[in-house]
C-alpha cells in the first residue's frame, strides 16, 4: 500500500496547501486520513477522488447559466 504525504498530493494535484485544507474544511473532499500522531496522509485512491472533485468544481465554474 502506497502512502502519500501532503507534499505528494500537492505536487500531484498542483494545488496549494491552503486550497487542499479549505476543500477538506468545507467538506468538498473527504477528510485526510491521520496517523496515530495526527499527521495527514493519503492513498492513491484518495488523490483520484480529489482530482475528480477538482475537475467537477472547475467545470461547474466554467458553465454560464
Amino acid at each position: 500500500m502506497e502512502i502519500l504525504t501532503v507534499q505528494d498530493v500537492l505536487a500531484a494535484l498542483g494545488v496549494s496547501r491552503a486550497r487542499l485544507y479549505y476543500l477538506e474544511e468545507t467538506r468538498q473532499i473527504p477528510p485526510a486520513r491521520r496517523t496515530s500522531t495526527g499527521k495527514r496522509y493519503y492513498l492513491p485512491n484518495d488523490v483520484e477522488q480529489i482530482r475528480r472533485k477538482l475537475r467537477e468544481a472547475s467545470a461547474a465554474r466554467g458553465r454560464v447559466a
